[in-house]
């Protein structure tokens, strides 16, 4: 079986490391998750749900 995340305890932090590696263009890391990086010329919400729980349902 392969190895999702290093750590237990790390999990979440390295999938978002991975997200913001991966999407550098669309977003940027801050305290707490990922912001878009840049404005939309309209303001919209978007809320991102699974990563956590992906990580923290072992």
């Amino acid at each position: 079986m392969p190895t999702i995340c290093n750590d237990q305890a790390e999990c979440t932090d390295e999938a978002i490391e991975g997200f913001v590696d991966l999407y550098p263009r669309y977003v940027r890391r801050v305290m707490g998750g990922v912001v878009r990086a840049h404005r939309p010329a309209r303001p919209k919400v978007a809320v991102l749900e699974g990563l956590i729980e992906m990580c923290t349902s072992w």
